[in-house]
């Protein structure tokens, strides 16, 4: 009786609450068509669904969720929204907060939900910029310093709540010649030394916390030789149950960006996503010289690189939003649409259809071709035509994260 009254309780809530945001959408949107449709096969999203149902009743286990982008996923806006809808499906859990990267270090936009600070000389790199020196990992982007007073502080929680805790932190990153080790500094003044592992440093602590501190140290005092220490992840973890929503996003990242990126499968062993979310495109599209066949092709090589680390990970595409582009008319800059967007919608419909895959076709839903001045209008997408404002991302956070419930309880 106990379950059923939380479903309705469930059910009712996720449908005021997107009632009452819905109203927000400009005319050309189409909130009817708010839905994950499966082209083809849904076996691996049944299995998934399944999965989620056994950790959800049973209070044990663990779901990892990818979700892979450009700069929408790096601002992290929508993709919160999803993960914290998500979260509410499993009662009285404290799962982990999933991957983050201290963007600030990177001189980039950080998401506004977990905080990074950061002293010393850092260097960054990302996969959207051709020509970098360091070996990339899955998260497409790093930051390397050649100063041992250098220093990175999380803290996972934004608000004053203890939502995201962890009591294992593993460092994605190296020291290129093996003489700088980090360190993990408490908010008591702790120490913690790592343990080494192929893909980074893992420190195990005793206690649950919601910030720490990464510090280096030469293992050596008397070895005066220049070193540099690579940092391309942080994943904090914890031993609850339920579902870990990961996210990576590159601002200007596209497809082949991520193939680039000579470590991406070694490290997605770390996470062994069940199921990926995937939002890279509106990138590629820009190309003036977009092509379908190149889209999917490079598309299929992705797919098979996490499918050889999780072959029974379930897929779901979320389409390009609409776009415009700036050009040069008359000694002009102007914006016109994307016609791009079209060509890629189908490429996402093909990609579900060939990899068994849901789709969730942003495209359409937001209305289309042009749409997107709409959307400006109503102040639900910023100047450039291209990204959404904050008010607008957790429309569509909330959107999707229905979307998604909906395909649960259907699929249950």
């Amino acid at each position: 009786m106990k379950k059923n009254i939380i479903f309705i309780f469930l059910t009712f809530s996720i449908s005021l609450f997107s009632q009452q945001t819905y109203s927000d959408l400009p005319e050309c949107a189409k909130a009817e068509l708010n839905q994950i449709k499966i082209p083809s096969d849904s076996s691996f999203l049944k299995q998934f669904f399944m999965k989620l149902d056994s950790v959800k009743t049973n209070k044990k286990g663990r779901i990892n969720v990818l979700h892979i982008g450009g700069s929408h996923v790096q601002a992290d806006m929508y993709t919160h929204v999803i993960r914290r809808r998500i979260d509410d499906l499993v009662e009285e859990q404290r799962s982990a907060r999933g991957l983050i990267f201290p963007y600030s270090a990177a001189k980039t936009n950080n998401p506004y939900n977990y905080i990074t600070t950061f002293g010393g000389e850092w260097k960054s790199a990302r996969n959207s910029v051709r020509q970098f020196d360091i070996e990339q990992g899955m998260t497409g982007i790093l930051i390397h310093t050649s100063d041992v007073s250098s220093w990175i502080n999380i803290e996972l929680n934004r608000d004053s709540s203890d939502r995201y805790l962890t009591n294992r932190v593993f460092l994605l990153g190296r020291s290129m010649r093996g003489i700088f080790e980090p360190v993990l500094s408490l908010a008591n003044d702790k120490k913690v030394e790592p343990k080494i592992n192929d893909r980074g440093f893992v420190f195990e602590l005793d206690t649950l916390v919601s910030s720490f501190k990464i510090m280096l140290k030469q293992k050596n005092p008397f070895v005066f030789e220049q070193d540099t220490f690579v940092v391309t992840g942080i994943i904090p973890e914890n031993d609850a149950f339920g579902v870990v929503y990961h996210t990576i996003g590159v601002n200007g990242a596209s497809v082949p960006s991520y193939l680039n990126c000579v470590d991406f499968e070694q490290d997605l062993h770390l996470i062994k996503p069940d199921l990926a979310v995937f939002a890279i495109g509106i990138n590629d599209a820009m190309d003036r010289h977009f092509s379908d066949s190149v889209f999917c092709a490079n598309y299929d090589s992705l797919l098979t690189k996490i499918r050889r680390v999780n072959p029974n990970c379930a897929f779901v595409f979320i389409t390009n939003n609409d776009s415009y582009k700036k050009i040069r008319r008359k000694r002009k800059r102007i914006y016109v649409v994307n016609r791009n967007g079209i060509v890629a919608q189908q490429s996402f419909y093909s990609l579900a259809k060939k990899w068994n895959g849901g789709v969730y076709d942003l495209f359409e839903i937001m209305g289309g071709l042009s749409s997107m001045s709409k959307w400006q209008q109503k102040g639900l997408a910023r100047p450039d035509k291209i990204h959404f404002s904050r008010k607008g991302y957790e429309l569509i956070g909330t959107m999707y994260s229905d979307a998604f419930l909906k395909l649960y309880h259907e699929m249950k």
